[in-house]
């Protein structure tokens, strides 16, 4: 205890200090103040008169019991304010509390000097008021109670009971005083109050109708007030059951083989369950990932479905599931082989090779499902084997190819066309058909073949030993006369035919009869002329010009001329040693050659040239 609060105490309880005040009117209020007990009887007693003698007696012998028991003086300060708050609940209208209780902090915490008169300046206005007080309250009536807090559970289901806790209930109480003031309210906080925990809630009454709300009742032992507190009462759930499944998401796997098993990767199944309520209500709920069994776990072709069952509490629903199951491939194998082009080389020599190039054979595959069912598809560039075809024969009319696939052989004919080979050639017989127009001459005369057609049968011996005879009609044949001049004397014109073809050759002979007379004692001799030498070529546009040098025996010359590169000569025949040659092609090169003719007899060639034509 501070210094303070024990001077206070010495102050205001010794003996002549109280018996100093016994005559004013402030010590009997000090000494009720003093004893917390003089205060409840103060609310206790509110009818007392405040002119009663007696009233100065009790207190003032409180205040000497107070001195006897040595109370300190810091519990007598809490305890003070206390029954000040039970005094200003009473008689709220009075303002002499909040400056007392003011009054009393400042006191516990100041020297006496500077708060002896304001303390007992308060005591005597508390006392006025509460005087005051006493004499005109005439009735003090519980006028209406109020919800100041709802319990902690507001909302039930159907038969819960009601649980008050956390409930607080405020009374508002009304006093009519003596002088016919108008009458003032007063609240009580946290009234006790009853109210049924043990009756079962129902979502709906005896009458049909919902219930909304919960009866409390405060009774003080006069009056009785009645409050609803509001609920929520929710229906409830009598029974749940299944009432359809669905496919809620698709099984990643829904294209199957026969045979395969089901996958149920990514397979969900929803049930949707019906809730029936206490209330009549029902309510739809969907429930994912619900537990199933399968019809079947391997599957068959042509099947479309699978069925997934889903049980719950005795009900039983399916919902199919559908799939596409195709037949199983039991087997391919090589059904049949095709020519897809033909080689490039048809015609052949009795014993040269087939040659394949440009051959493409397709195979045709035929798939055997478990169904029953057939497909067939084509293979191109099938690797392939030439049966016979390292010597072909004439006899062949084709060549065979062979595929074997796992065990499978097919073939197909390429038709071909084999010749038979001549092995051997010669001039059978050699004929006139007519003979020469002409067969007199006189010396110096040209000889002459005008109208003579000779005909040649060759006799051929072919590779498979057999003799074919071909006649060749009106050959080309040479006379026995090289410079083709009638010689004075001469009585037979020997006429040769040469015959040569693919490697083979033979001569054969034939005779004419002529007659030649003397002309004159001179006899005319023919040489063949030399070769020519070219002195220069000269390109122009689209033209080019050749000279040579003379050539011994000439008669004429003729130019040969070709684009380089190319097989064919074109040519041109001149008596001069010079030629021009025109229309050419622009910017090309051509190739030029020259040489003498002298009547039937030709030169060599002379050395071929090269120029580019501008």
């Amino acid at each position: 205890m501070n210094a303070v609060l024990t001077s206070l105490q010495k102050e205001i309880v010794g003996e002549d200090s109280f018996q100093s005040l016994r005559s004013k009117k402030d010590a009997q209020i000090l000494s009720q103040i003093k004893d917390g007990k003089s205060l409840d009887d103060l609310r206790e007693n509110p009818k007392m008169s405040s002119g009663d003698e007696n009233f100065f007696n009790i207190y003032y012998k409180r205040g000497q019991d107070y001195k006897d028991k040595t109370i300190k003086l810091d519990e007598s300060y809490k305890e003070w304010i206390n029954n000040l708050r039970r005094l200003n609940a009473k008689f709220p209208q009075s303002s002499i509390y909040y400056n007392f209780v003011d009054i009393l902090n400042e006191a516990y915490k100041n020297t006496p000097v500077n708060y002896y008169n304001e303390i007992f300046g308060a005591l005597n206005s508390l006392w006025d008021q509460t005087h005051y007080d006493f004499a005109h309250v005439t009735s003090n009536t519980l006028d209406s109670i109020e919800i100041k807090q709802n319990p902690s559970v507001t909302t039930y289901t159907d038969g819960e009971t009601f649980n008050s806790n956390g409930l607080v209930i405020d009374g508002t109480y009304k006093q009519v005083w003596s002088d016919g003031r108008t009458p003032t309210t007063y609240t009580v906080n946290n009234m006790k109050y009853t109210t049924d925990t043990s009756t079962k809630l129902t979502y709906y009454d005896n009458s049909g109708n919902h219930i909304t709300s919960w009866p409390v009742t405060v009774n003080d032992g006069v009056t009785s007030k009645t409050v609803n507190v509001p609920i929520t009462i929710k229906p409830k759930l009598n029974s749940t059951k299944l009432t359809s499944i669905s496919i809620a998401s698709q099984p990643k796997k829904t294209v199957y083989t026969d045979g395969d098993a089901f996958k149920t990767d990514g397979l969900s199944i929803k049930g949707t369950f019906s809730k029936t309520y206490s209330d009549g209500s029902v309510t739809y709920e969907d429930k994912d990932n619900m537990d199933y069994s399968l019809s079947s776990t391997y599957l068959s072709v042509g099947q479309t479905a699978i069925t997934a069952t889903v049980t719950s509490d005795g009900i039983t629903k399916s919902v199919d599931i559908p799939v596409t199951v195709n037949a199983k491939l039991n087997s391919t194998k090589l059904s049949s082989i095709k020519i897809a082009s033909n080689p490039t080389k048809l015609t052949y020599n009795e014993g040269d090779k087939f040659d394949d190039t440009g051959l493409a054979i397709t195979g045709t595959y035929e798939k055997d499902y478990s169904d029953g069912s057939k497909q067939y598809y084509d293979q191109a560039n099938m690797s392939y084997t030439v049966v016979d075809g390292d010597s072909l024969k004439s006899t062949q009319k084709s060549v065979k190819v062979r595929v074997n696939d796992d065990g499978v052989e097919k073939s197909v004919e390429i038709p071909v066309t084999v010749n038979k080979v001549v092995k051997e050639a010669s001039i059978d017989q050699l004929y006139f058909v007519s003979h020469p127009n002409k067969v007199k001459y006189k010396a110096g005369d040209k000889i002459t073949t005008k109208g003579m057609k000779v005909n040649a049968v060759i006799k051929k011996t072919m590779s498979d030993g057999s003799t074919v005879y071909e006649t060749k009609k009106n050959v080309k044949v040479l006379t026995s006369y090289p410079y083709a001049v009638a010689q004075i004397g001469s009585t037979v014109l020997t006429i040769t035919y040469k015959y040569k073809e693919n490697g083979f050759s033979d001569s054969k002979d034939l005779t004419q009869d002529i007659e030649v007379n003397k002309k004159d004692t001179h006899l005319v001799n023919v040489y063949k002329p030399a070769k020519v030498k070219i002195k220069s070529i000269k390109a122009g546009k689209k033209k080019l010009t050749v000279k040579w040098k003379k050539s011994k025996h000439a008669r004429k010359y003729k130019v040969y001329y070709r684009v380089k590169g190319t097989k064919k000569w074109k040519s041109k025949t001149v008596k001069k040693t010079s030629c021009t040659i025109k229309k050419l092609k622009s910017k090309k090169t051509y190739q030029v050659r020259v040489r003498a003719i002298n009547l039937t007899l030709k030169g060599k060639y002379s050395k071929t040239k090269t120029v580019k034509v501008k």
